[in-house]
């Protein structure tokens, strides 16, 4: 059998990465069940799931690299294989919001509403983790979403649930004042977590447009 070539790799690339696009807009539920193991170990590594990497590696370096040079990957903890996921991964991150930290956070503007949300998740997690690798903040359906890998497995549930605490908080506070807010849906369709007095501004801002 011939030995994976950049261009087999690549197909792999956009395969996952397009698999991972359609999880993020639909949810596992339509694709667990339909996907293979290796696909699906493939796309929960690309989405940043808490050790998910580690378990995709082993089975997806002969895919990338020919049973052989898999081998050799093993003895080096995956390296190969990790830098290959790191680089679909980046490539995956194109709905970032201004990622020009190294850190991968975003600005965080002392007037948004999540900035207190913000900051406090930022400092968590790096006490957590140091090393962590946050490869995506955004909101998405009106609340905080974030993407990120840790650095040692061990780690990975610590920084999820703080990612998780740190998301269903953000469905309860207004993104514009910080006050206690809900998830709404706007007259245009956008939603967001806002407060009474906000929703009904937005309304109005809305019925004028």
């Amino acid at each position: 059998m011939d030995a994976p070539t950049n261009a087999d790799r690549d197909r792999r690339a956009a395969d996952l990465r397009e698999r991972a696009e359609l999880v993020r807009e639909h949810g596992w539920s339509g694709y667990v069940n339909i996907w293979s193991s290796g696909e699906v170990l493939g796309v929960r590594a690309v989405l940043g799931e808490p050790g998910a990497l580690d378990a995709a590696c082993s089975i997806w370096a002969p895919t990338l690299w020919g049973a052989g040079a898999a081998d050799a990957d093993a003895r080096t903890g995956y390296q190969s294989t990790r830098e290959w996921f790191a680089t679909v991964m980046s490539r995956n991150a194109e709905e970032s919001i201004d990622l020009t930290r190294p850190s991968g956070w975003p600005p965080i503007d002392p007037a948004d509403g999540w900035a207190k949300l913000l900051t406090d998740l930022r400092d968590d997690l790096e006490r957590i983790d140091p090393h962590l690798v946050v490869r995506q903040v955004k909101q998405k359906g009106g609340q905080l979403s974030v993407w990120a890998e840790a650095s040692v497995p061990e780690l990975a549930d610590a920084v999820h649930t703080r990612i998780t605490e740190a998301e269903q908080q953000s469905a309860r506070t207004c993104e514009l004042c910080g006050q206690p807010g809900t998830i709404r849906q706007r007259p245009d369709g956008w939603y967001q977590s806002l407060c009474a007095r906000h929703a009904e501004a937005a309304s109005e801002t809305e019925g004028q447009s």
